[in-house]
């Protein structure tokens, strides 16, 4: 076992002693290695009777005279590109974050732009932290849930409220709201599931207000993430009022629920 062992060590170390550029040694090294076992299962299998040492050492005849290999992957590895590929990674990551740096200096550049790092655009009630699931690399999770109770001689209507965030590290692919809208469903404590790919807004012209009760809105974002609020209408609050979030997406399917709201008066 040992020796045979090291005659394959032997062999690769001499095929790859050509090649300069460590990292390129190693993958060639480690690739190499992986021929040589799978021309040992091979031979072992066509032949029963051979051992494992034989079918090793008939393996390594096969792939040739690493000399000669050695000299070959010497011409095709040449060290200059390695270092190149290597001082490329740093001068795109320096890059990126020279970027972010000018991004967060320029802010308003961007929020004309219509392309924020981050903002606020409506307000989020509610400090549960509920249930989140992972899908395609990102993170939903509920953040918010709260019962709007307005009065009732007032222009606007009681409403469900809950806010999920969606999170990814990767932070040039946040999420699309549209395929957020098109894809979710809400469900109030009625049992009625409603499509978020439309909104009812209730408008009161001669209040001048308007105000979405059922569909979502964007409420906050940042690098990372984004916070949509979920609006459901609302009547006869309970404190155990569930709603449920059902996520259609063509990588998957999930859902989130929300079982304890908190009631927040408005004025």
């Amino acid at each position: 076992m040992i020796q045979k062992n090291h005659n394959v060590s032997v062999w690769l170390e001499t095929a790859v002693s050509g090649i300069r550029f460590k990292p390129d040694r190693q993958a060639v090294e480690e690739e190499l290695r992986e021929h040589i076992e799978d021309k040992t299962l091979d031979l072992m299998r066509i032949f029963p009777g051979m051992t494992e040492e034989e079918a090793r050492e008939q393996a390594l005849d096969r792939m040739g005279d690493p000399e000669e290999i050695g000299k070959e992957l010497a011409k095709i590895h040449k060290p200059w590109l390695g270092y190149l590929w290597r001082a490329s990674k740093w001068a795109l990551g320096l890059l990126a974050a020279a970027a972010l740096v000018v991004c967060a200096a320029t802010n308003d550049h961007f929020q004309n732009a219509r392309h924020p790092l981050w903002g606020e655009r409506a307000t989020s009630y509610g400090t549960v932290r509920g249930e989140k699931a992972e899908l395609g690399g990102y993170t939903f999770q509920i953040v918010g849930a709260a019962f709007l109770d307005y009065p009732e001689d007032g222009a606007y209507q009681d409403v469900y409220q809950v806010t999920v965030r969606v999170s990814s590290l990767k932070f040039w692919e946040r999420i699309d709201p549209a395929a957020l809208y098109s894809g979710l469903t809400a469900t109030g404590p009625d049992g009625v599931g409603q499509p978020m790919d439309r909104a009812t807004v209730n408008m009161d012209l001669e209040a001048g207000a308007s105000q979405i009760t059922v569909g979502i809105e964007q409420t906050r974002w940042d690098l990372f993430s984004r916070e949509f609020a979920i609006y459901l209408e609302g009547h006869d609050w309970k404190e155990n009022d569930r709603v449920t979030l059902d996520f259609h997406f063509g990588r998957g399917d999930f859902a989130l629920t929300v079982d304890h709201m908190e009631q927040v008066v408005m004025e």
